[in-house]
């Protein structure tokens, strides 16, 4: 198993523990880094081509954590389609020696529309 198959794994059981499994467990990912920018309504604005499956994120991952960024964010930003969309955000620097993987389980306006990714993302 590879880091990012485990980090997604302890995603999942992050979320159990909160009571907040989604209604589907086939993921894309996608990367939310310090220059992504935000809609009127505070939506994240992404490419739809920018989601990836694990596997074709794998490698982008392993080389985040070797970039000595202080952390990594891992979360779950909702449900488009039949696939849970995790968001990979990274702050703006680094200098760190080791990186430190957190969950985030879903915003309150993702639960309160359904798991809907609409409410926190924009796909162009």
């Amino acid at each position: 198993m590879n880091t990012l198959d485990e980090n997604l794994q302890g995603l999942m059981k992050f979320l159990e523990k909160l009571g907040q499994m989604p209604p589907t467990r086939q993921i894309r990912i996608v990367e939310i880094d310090p220059n992504t920018t935000s809609d009127e309504g505070g939506r994240l604005r992404v490419m739809r081509s920018a989601l990836q499956t694990p596997e074709a994120y794998e490698y982008r991952f392993d080389e985040l954590l070797r970039a000595g960024l202080p952390w990594i964010n891992m979360s779950s930003l909702g449900v488009e389609g039949e696939f849970l969309i995790v968001g990979i955000e990274t702050p703006r620097g680094g200098g760190s020696s080791r990186t430190s993987v957190n969950y985030s389980g879903p915003s309150v306006a993702v639960l309160q529309n359904g798991w809907g990714v609409d409410k926190v993302l924009r796909f162009e």
